[in-house]
């Protein structure tokens, strides 16, 4: 039977069907870490053991006029959980917590001074977090770079970079490999993998010019499948085990570009909806 734990949005905080709420739920081995951000710019890290008396503040940071919300994308690394924070005096960066006031702190100013750094993907690798950060300092794309953290200043480094040349599309992970793509106007889209280390980021594969903005793509055992609608060439199903020799062409759908409008999986099986006309085919 479902029971309320305990109350972390205080009264008269302006909480409505809108928020604030518990938000970025990361279960770090088997304690819940949760943010809650106030309207008023203050926030909150939490851990609980699903008890009252176990759910406690890890550390609470007073109001400020920062983005909101301040605190997000909580990502558990071992006994740890990554975050990023919003400060006024470096903007949202990398912060890590082992669960005590004391051990909560910023990483690292990835970006220095206070306009802070888009985090355009995190995630565990291998004891560590690997993230992406897209650095707009001109016009045009922005930067993108692959970088990974231990926890500490000096062990957050980057790891690869690509410049300004492709837009970053579909970033995702394939048990501790993370795959990407990297769309570069007048050249096509080509598809990356990382393990995190300088000579473990490695290009997969080339494809066309895109007609859509994104791709889909789902999981099906050790390999990720991916769809690419390119003009002229139609819908085509490709997959990958994260290495070249695995990238692989598999099946041409339609000879039109054609929307994949839903993807699931059944056992080793992968299934997609694709819209043709008025027909929607499994």
């Amino acid at each position: 039977m479902a029971s309320r734990v305990k109350v972390v949005i205080p009264p008269g905080s302006g909480a409505s069907v809108n928020g604030p709420y518990p938000e970025s739920l990361a279960d770090v081995q088997g304690q819940l870490y949760f943010a809650t951000n106030l309207f008023d710019g203050s926030a909150t890290l939490w851990r609980s053991d699903g008890t009252e008396a176990g759910t406690l503040q890890v550390k609470s940071f007073p109001p400020a006029s920062v983005g909101a919300p301040r605190m997000t994308s909580l990502v558990p690394v071992g006994n740890k959980v990554f975050f990023q924070f919003d400060d006024p005096g470096t903007g949202q960066e990398l912060w890590i917590s082992n669960g005590t006031s004391a051990g909560t702190h910023l990483v690292k100013d990835v970006t220095p001074g206070p306009t802070g750094t888009r985090f355009a993907f995190t995630a565990a690798q291998n004891g560590r977090l690997i993230f992406i950060r897209e650095w707009a300092f001109a016009p045009g794309n922005p930067q993108v770079e692959v970088w990974r953290s231990d926890g500490t200043s000096a062990g957050t480094v980057q790891v690869a970079n690509f410049g300004t040349v492709g837009r970053l599309v579909a970033p995702t992970m394939l048990g501790n490999t993370l795959l990407f793509f990297l769309d570069t106007p007048g050249t096509g889209t080509s598809l990356w993998r990382s393990d995190g280390t300088p000579a473990g980021t490695v290009h997969l594969g080339d494809f066309g010019s895109l007609s859509t903005d994104g791709y889909t793509s789902l999981t099906v055992g050790n390999a990720l499948l991916f769809f690419v609608v390119t003009p002229g060439h139609g819908t085509e199903l490709w997959r990958t085990d994260g290495t070249p020799a695995g990238t692989a062409w598999v099946k041409k759908l339609d000879a039109q570009a054609v929307p994949i409008t839903q993807t699931g999986s059944a056992g080793s099986l992968g299934l997609f909806l694709l819209r043709d006309g008025p027909n929607t085919e499994v």
